[in-house]
């Protein structure tokens, strides 16, 4: 799994590729119902069965603390032990979805925040305060879980031992095992039949789209959270549990350190990726559908203002039809007929593909090439990359070559201002794919009188820049603050191209 499918299925982001439906999968005519699928059968087939298996893992541990705390020796205690980093296994799984009832009903806190305040901890051993069902209800998150636990079995370098262990200490674990279990009850029983009042969670999913749902108006909305939880997981194993140790050569920040058991903690979440995207708990299978069937029933778009076709023979299709009125293979009448056949569509696809670029002009200019430095130094090349590689290709003269379109090909949200406020497959209503600037400087040439911008709000190039928002309002800026000379080199510059 790349990281490129998730990021192009999410729905926000900094940059993205549009994902469309092929005309030519079988699956398109039922897209809408695979992402219904998708979402349901991922807390069915994934969320579900987790926290079941997370509710039974701590049913365990709680049996093996007891039997401990009822025959404190080295064995017991070691099982004890071992049944706490059995419990981590379908917790860590979990954190590629650890949104709603776990987020909104705070359970994922009562279970498992991080860093354990171990001064407070202390401070609750050494008070002679009664310790009872209410008074660790009434605990902070940060003195209860799956830490303080870790905690008091392991102690703060995993050397406790039978012995250590004080009737204070005892107590107290018993009865934050008592409520850990307790949680993770309450957590399946969110999503399987619903507490306080709340829906079961699954059928809020289940139901999204629905005009009633509040939490995902749309499906994609549900797609797009299952998707940033991936995401999000991915985020904080690199850059938070890793990263942050490794950026201050201290253990301390390690989440599971007093077990030794961090590296576990970061497969299991690992893991937790894997069975999102796949649709299934690892050693088991399952039919539903799942992220990996959205994906291939999908395909990257680069054509199109909102990279809403995947290739050229698309783009000519839709052009035909939405365009011209004209049906043909890939969008035809619903008897099955079209205006035009295939060979006539792959032709206008062929003539397309291989139309040249005008070559670029004034290479050599001054005052062109003092814009080309300005143009960089405004960061406009993060979005207009000038220089691409193609790869393998059915026409061997465009395969392997090197071009500079001056396009990343990607969607980027471009403010308000330049928004149509309507979606595009994936691509939201701020969100347009980066047109490449080769040729722009002849766009007059050839047709006098054009105008720039998707929708020809701009009558010069100055002004296509001065629409920019978004994600480009930084390069605007930077254009707006250049003095008059400058920014006469800098439209001179994409006049060459």
């Amino acid at each position: 799994m790349g990281a490129v499918c998730l990021s192009t299925i999410a729905l926000g982001g900094c940059s993205s590729d549009s994902l469309s439906t092929n005309p030519n999968s079988s699956d398109n005519s039922d897209n809408d119902e695979m992402e219904i699928a998708v979402v349901t059968d991922f807390a069915d087939n994934v969320v579900i069965p987790t926290y079941q298996q997370l509710e039974l893992k701590a049913k365990a541990l709680t049996k093996a603390v007891n039997t401990f705390i009822s025959n404190p020796t080295a064995e017991t205690l070691q099982a004890a032990q071992q049944a706490w980093i059995q419990t981590r296994y379908p917790w860590e799984q979990s954190e590629a979805f650890a949104f709603g009832p776990a987020d909104s009903l705070g359970y994922d806190g009562d279970l498992d925040d991080w860093p354990v305040n171990e001064t407070d901890v202390a401070a609750i051993l050494q008070d002679k305060a009664t310790l009872n069902e209410e008074a660790v209800k009434n605990l902070q998150t940060t003195e209860k879980g799956f830490h303080t636990i870790e905690l008091l079995l392991f102690g703060d370098d995993n050397n406790k031992t039978a012995a250590n262990f004080t009737e204070r200490e005892l107590q107290l674990l018993k009865l934050l095992t008592v409520a850990f279990e307790q949680t993770a009850i309450d957590l399946t029983k969110s999503w399987t039949t619903g507490v306080a009042g709340n829906p079961a969670y699954r059928e809020v999913l289940a139901t999204a789209g629905n005009s009633d749902n509040q939490a995902y108006p749309t499906v994609k909305a549900a797609v797009a959270e299952i998707v940033q939880g991936i995401m999000g997981c991915l985020d904080e194993v690199a850059n938070e549990k890793i990263g942050e140790p490794l950026d201050t050569k201290e253990t301390e920040g390690l989440e599971s350190r007093f077990s030794h058991s961090s590296l576990k903690d970061f497969q299991n979440n690992i893991q937790s990726v894997a069975n999102a995207y796949l649709g299934r708990v690892s050693d088991t299978s399952t039919n539903g559908k799942s992220l990996s069937d959205l994906v291939a029933a999908t395909v990257l778009g680069r054509f199109g203002w909102k990279a809403n076709n995947p290739n050229l023979l698309q783009q000519s299709a839709s052009a035909y039809v939405n365009d011209m009125g004209v049906t043909n293979p890939l969008f035809p009448e619903p008897d099955g007929t079209s205006d035009i056949d295939e060979e006539t569509l792959e032709n206008a696809e062929f003539y397309v593909q291989t139309l040249a670029v005008p070559a670029r002009n004034l290479l050599n200019d001054p005052q062109v090439q003092r814009g080309e430095e300005l143009f960089n130094q405004a960061k406009c090349n993060a979005c207009h990359v000038d220089t691409l590689q193609t790869g393998r290709y059915e026409v061997r003269e465009l395969a392997n070559q090197t071009i500079h379109p001056y396009t990343d090909l990607l969607l980027h949200d471009m403010g308000s201002d330049l928004a149509d406020n309507r979606p595009d497959f994936l691509a939201t209503g701020t969100e347009w794919r980066t047109p490449p600037l080769w040729g722009i400087g002849l766009t007059q040439t050839v047709l006098p009188y054009s105008l720039y911008l998707h929708d020809g709000r701009a009558q010069t190039l100055e002004e296509a820049i001065l629409w920019h928002g978004g994600e480009a309002k930084v390069s605007r800026e930077a254009f707006k603050n250049m003095n008059k000379s400058d920014r006469t080199a800098l439209v001179k510059f994409l006049r060459s191209l």
